[in-house]
């Protein structure tokens, strides 16, 4: 909506609703609420935006049970567009993460009393605010490919410390990353970006991370009809597993979209986690200490049919199968999902 003529305001929201056959009590509903007000000078545009989430779901690959995970952020940002060519974003954000229990998704030979202790678990380790100061650059250095730079800092304060029996977790964190992205008129398109991010904890008795970092999503236009999609993910995710701040996460995924006719697709695809923990874990006793490395492999298979019955309305069904094949025996496990899909778009 526009406020005169140097000034814009915007909000929506974007609502979901899950349905489960079997265990209609964990239906929920899923929300994204965005709103952005941007005031333009000239080459500059100031930004104010404000972000918040709450999705019912699996927050890592540790926890095998739904919570409410809502993620609230604002932001302050400044861009600069000297050229046509190019632009130079400033940005500062605070996004604050909490976790609910709530009633998590059992089946009858689970214990409730140790979900509720993972529960209780996940919101003491997890639930923190993350400060960032960042900068994004771009130049369009080839009619349709842009260099891409991104780099910031970022200040990780966790809720959770010596008085709830966990150890110091706040830190933090530097990175940078490089790139190229495609233009999205022609047969290849996406981005791809590789850099290095080093987490230093503010306690030195936990060890950090320097390594490099990747993120690349790619897509190839096949006949006119097709689409080959590849992905591939290399960073860090907070943990609560034993004595570790984090684990290492390494994601790629391959996938083709075939559209049959102008309403019919059908999708199919895998994808491929490797998780790495850097400490281990005591699997013995306090008196005789047994310490093994946990490493997981998770794959997941999917198969999307999707139709449009008209402008505004897409139907849909996805049957998909995952699996984890953990150095923890005990860990290991599978699930097959069946998914319907229904997004109307006014």
């Amino acid at each position: 909506m526009p406020l005169g003529r140097l000034a814009a305001w915007s909000a929506w929201e974007e609502v979901d609703y899950a349905m489960f056959a079997r265990e209609s009590d964990l239906n929920h509903v899923n929300n994204i609420f965005r709103t952005k007000l941007h005031f333009y000078l000239r080459d500059l545009i100031f930004q104010v935006e404000g972000r918040q989430l709450s999705f019912r779901d699996r927050p890592n690959t540790e926890v095998d049970f739904r919570f409410r995970r809502t993620a609230t952020r604002g932001k302050l940002g400044l861009s600069y567009m000297p050229i046509s060519r190019s632009r130079v974003d400033l940005f500062l954000t605070r996004e604050d993460f909490r976790y609910d229990p709530g009633r998590p998704e059992i089946s009858d030979d689970t214990d409730p009393n140790t979900v509720r202790e993972i529960g209780e678990n996940l919101s003491t380790a997890l639930e923190r605010v993350e400060g960032v100061f960042g900068m994004e650059g771009r130049l369009r250095i080839l009619p349709r490919t842009t260099l891409l730079l991104d780099a910031g800092t970022s200040r990780i304060d966790f809720d959770s410390g010596p008085a709830d029996n966990f150890p110091q977790r706040d830190s933090d964190s530097v990175s940078a990353m490089v790139g190229l992205e495609l233009d999205p008129s022609g047969p290849l398109r996406g981005s791809l970006k590789v850099g290095k991010r080093h987490l230093r904890p503010d306690a030195d008795d936990i060890d950090g991370f320097s390594d490099w970092i990747a993120d690349s999503d790619m897509s190839l236009r096949i006949a006119g009809r097709g689409y080959m999609r590849t992905n591939y993910y290399r960073n860090i995710a907070f943990s609560i597993f034993g004595e570790n701040l984090f684990h290492t996460l390494e994601r790629r995924g391959l996938s083709y979209q075939h559209h049959f006719t102008g309403r019919l697709s059908v999708e199919a695809g895998r994808q491929l986690d490797d998780i790495d923990y850097p400490l281990p874990f005591n699997v013995g006793t306090a008196s005789i200490p047994v310490m093994r490395h946990r490493h997981d492999d998770v794959r997941a298979d999917t198969v999307t049919f999707r139709y449009r019955l008209g402008p505004s309305l897409l139907v849909g069904l996805a049957v998909g199968r995952w699996w984890r094949d953990s150095s923890f025996d005990e860990n290991d496990t599978s699930r097959t999902t069946i998914t319907t899909l229904m997004r109307y778009t006014p």
